[in-house]
């Protein structure tokens, strides 16, 4: 496996900055040992610590930046073997609100195929963290027709390198009984393959974590039949002949609907959970973390967890919650931006900070005489 973007990138700047490993230990707090297993690939620094370690290499914004990405971007996967892009998500037990959407993609995918045959093709796409997979999971689960089998991929959409149509078809045959074993290693095979084992019997396809168009024309081209749902953070506007619906926030009888069944009826109060949904952008990611944090310690009471982030500086580093956080959804989407753009989401961000803190001295400062 090549070494991880970060392991590169601090033995560059650390040797341009003509430090040693005991001289950056000693202007970043982060221990000779530490940086030394970055370097040499051995471990991956959490946030924390690739902070201190640009502060101590004496990084501009700009570098910083570009240092954060690096230590947030993934190692290249050298076979598609490695993934585990077909283990599907669960259907959520406590899935809350969307029935406006949800009805919209089953009528979709109920609606009869057109002339040309082509298959029913929705694309479910949305920001970070506002439930695009857990609908489509959803609707397929409940669409009129009956769907003996969902065929599940994850397109890595952002991972450095998402799956090729190559390794978006294998993944798909790997699924099929009987042919696990015998998956074509090209992509004119994979094709033939994947064709005959779905003229009988088409079925429900949902991709998921599109990153762009390539990814999904082969099961469009191939499979004249049957159900395909994709998710995607982008819009994929070049894919021709599908359906699109658009995810936003719930709304905020949904939004608390939700908390009430996350959040145990002794540590909530109706008010709380407004405010609550309101400071979480009626995102469900964040509704789902905020919950699952104050239910995890029963001895918390939402009303301690509001105040909380309503004092925050950076309300993001709260809604963690194990191995889920908003914010590691939206750096996703940040690191691919280019350069440019990034640049201007930080300006308008600290921007907006610094419009919040003067409006908060104005608020503190003392009136002038009448």
């Amino acid at each position: 496996m090549s070494p991880s973007p970060l392991a590169a990138r601090l033995r560059t700047l650390r040797l341009a900055a003509d430090l040693t490993l005991e001289g950056l230990a000693e202007r970043s707090g982060i221990s000779a040992r530490t940086i030394s297993d970055i370097e040499r690939g051995v471990s991956v620094a959490p946030q924390r610590r690739t902070a201190a370690i640009a502060q101590g290499l004496g990084l501009d914004v700009a570098g910083t930046d570009a240092f954060l990405r690096s230590a947030r971007a993934r190692r290249r996967a050298p076979t598609d073997n490695h993934r585990a892009s077909a283990i599907a998500p669960h259907r959520l037990p406590d899935f809350t609100g969307r029935d406006r959407e949800i009805a919209a993609i089953r009528a979709l995918l109920d609606a009869p195929a057109s002339a040309a045959g082509a298959p029913t093709a929705v694309i479910i796409c949305g920001p970070p963290g506002i439930g695009k997979t857990t609908s489509a999971l959803e609707a397929l689960s409940t669409a009129g027709e009956v769907r003996p089998k969902v065929y599940y991929v994850d397109l890595d959409g952002f991972n450095t390198v998402p799956l090729t149509p190559l390794q978006v078809l294998r993944a798909l045959l790997r699924q099929v009984p009987g042919i696990s074993e015998k998956l074509p290693t090209n992509l004119d095979d994979a094709t033939l393959l994947w064709q005959k084992v779905t003229a009988d019997s088409p079925p429900a396809v949902l991709l998921d974590n599109a990153a762009n168009e390539s990814q999904i024309r082969p099961v469009l081209a191939l499979q004249k039949r049957g159900a395909v749902v994709i998710t995607s953070r982008r819009s994929l506007s070049g894919l021709e002949g599908v359906r699109r619906v658009t995810l936003g926030p719930l709304g905020e009888e949904e939004s608390v609907l939700l908390l009430r069944r996350l959040i145990p009826a002794d540590q909530r109060r109706a008010g709380d959970l407004r405010e609550l949904a309101q400071l979480s952008d009626h995102v469900p990611l964040a509704l789902r973390i905020a919950g699952n944090r104050i239910a995890s310690h029963p001895d918390w009471q939402t009303a301690d967890f509001v105040a909380r982030m309503r004092s925050a500086e950076n309300r993001l580093r709260l809604l963690v919650a194990g191995d889920l956080a908003v914010e590691a959804a939206f750096a996703l989407s940040y690191d691919d931006l280019e350069p440019e753009n990034a640049a201007l989401f930080r300006d308008a961000f600290t921007n907006e900070q610094r419009t919040q803190l003067e409006e908060l001295r104005a608020t503190l400062e003392p009136a002038g005489p009448a």
